[in-house]
C-alpha cells in the first residue's frame, strides 16, 4: 500500500499544494461528468478528490476541459480544509 499523501503546504490563498508528479491518472473533464461521477468511476473519496485538486468545498465545481488529478493513494486532509 502507498503512503498516505499529505500536503507540501498552502498557498496565500490557503490552497494545498501537492506533488503531482507521482500519480499515475489524470481525467479530463467532459460535459456530463459531475466531481461524484469521476470519484466513483476512480474508487477515490470525493472528500479526498475535491481537496486533492483544490475544488471549492461548497460547490465541487469543475469545468469542462479541466483536468483532475487522480490521487495514487489516500489523501490526508485537515479538519476545516
Amino acid at each position: 500500500m502507498n503512503e498516505p499523501i499529505q500536503t507540501k503546504g498552502f498557498d496565500k490563498f490557503g490552497h494545498a499544494q501537492f506533488d503531482y508528479s507521482r500519480d499515475k491518472t489524470t481525467y479530463q473533464v467532459k460535459d456530463t461528468d459531475t466531481l461524484l461521477g469521476i470519484a466513483n468511476q476512480s474508487k477515490v473519496g470525493l472528500q479526498q478528490l475535491r481537496f486533492y485538486n483544490n475544488i471549492d468545498k461548497h460547490t465541487f465545481a469543475i469545468r469542462v476541459g479541466q483536468t483532475i488529478h487522480i490521487p495514487s493513494a489516500q489523501v490526508i486532509i485537515p479538519i476545516g480544509k
